[in-house]
């Protein structure tokens, strides 16, 4: 477009110039006509021809600025971006789902020696109460005894020894031995007279639980949370410290202490804030067991049994962990 009004503008400039020189040479050669002034008129016609040629090109360069495009910069299209894919996650052992907690408690293989029907089978009807089924032997210690013998993949290992006769002997081997079967059950046993039997056969479940007996308890005392914050204390139900017991038993059960390295936990103890001694109530081997050294009749049902089902719920939940 440049070069086009620039050629125009060059063609201009050379008329006005030849028009100089036809102007100068009619001046300098035209004699005075006196019989009309002839060459005169002429020059002045060549004149008007040639402003008239000059304007219309003039206005042809106008006309050809106004209406040529103006050229735009090129636009760049933007580059392909790549095609990314999705990452394929690999199913890894943390994301393959789990069998539902509650259906597997629902289905749960529970062995119960509970030896208070006379008084009230308070662990019985905590199960029932939750819909789960047991095994229950009653007070039927050889009964209980071929139960655990006989190879069954038992959840849960109930021992509500209460109603002081005692839990004692080989039955401790049985029990020791199972805990570490392949399957892992789960155990809560319910003993008052650990005095008598510490040194004995259950020292080697004590012992690898990691606690130790400490003192007698003579009649029944207030018991206070030590790990408040624990899923025993508050899963599925929230249970309060038990104060006020009604003091139906003599002896009223033992407290144990945690020996040096122990991983166990005192969930509960009769000593508020002492978080290795004075417990009577104690967790270990990853929450799978669980060993309570009170008497639950010695404190009103509206409190026991809510406390059950939470033993009840957590040791089965460790169970079933330990075997995913």
């Amino acid at each position: 477009m440049e070069y086009k009004s620039r050629k125009s503008v060059s063609f201009a400039v050379v008329v006005i110039v030849l028009l100089g020189l036809v102007l100068a040479c009619g001046t300098s050669s035209v004699s005075p006509d006196t019989s009309g002034n002839t060459s005169l008129q002429e020059t002045m016609v060549a004149l008007s021809i040639a402003e008239t040629m000059v304007a219309m090109q003039l206005t042809q360069v106008a006309d050809n600025s106004q209406s040529q495009p103006v050229d735009q910069p090129a636009v760049q299209e933007p580059a392909a971006q790549p095609t990314v894919q999705a990452p394929v996650v690999q199913p890894t052992e943390e994301t393959v789902p789990t069998q539902d907690m509650t259906s597997l408690i629902q289905n749960a293989n529970i062995l119960l020696y509970e030896d208070t029907y006379t008084i009230g089978s308070w662990v019985f009807d905590t199960i029932r109460a939750m819909g789960l089924k047991a095994t229950y032997d009653g007070d039927a210690i050889g009964h209980f005894m071929e139960h655990l013998n006989s190879g069954t993949k038992w959840d849960l290992i109930i021992v509500a020894s209460e109603h002081h006769s005692k839990v004692q002997g080989e039955i401790w081997d049985v029990i020791g031995e199972a805990i570490h079967r392949d399957h892992k059950p789960a155990l809560i046993a319910e003993m008052w007279y650990l005095d008598s039997i510490s040194e004995g056969r259950i020292k080697v479940l004590t012992t690898e639980c990691g606690v130790e007996w400490q003192k007698d308890i003579p009649s029944a005392t207030s018991i206070f949370w030590l790990a408040p914050d624990s899923p025993f204390a508050s899963h599925p139900v929230a249970v309060p410290s038990l104060t006020g017991p009604g003091g139906y038993w003599e002896d009223a059960g033992d407290e144990v202490s945690l020996i040096a390295g122990s991983g166990a936990e005192l969930l509960a103890g009769t000593q508020a804030g002492d978080h290795s001694n004075h417990g009577v109530l104690v967790s270990c081997f990853d929450g799978r067991v669980v060993l309570q050294t009170f008497c639950n009749h010695d404190f009103g049902r509206a409190t026991i049994q809510p406390l059950w089902k939470n033993l009840i719920t957590n040791t089965l939940e460790a169970h079933f962990r330990a075997i995913q």
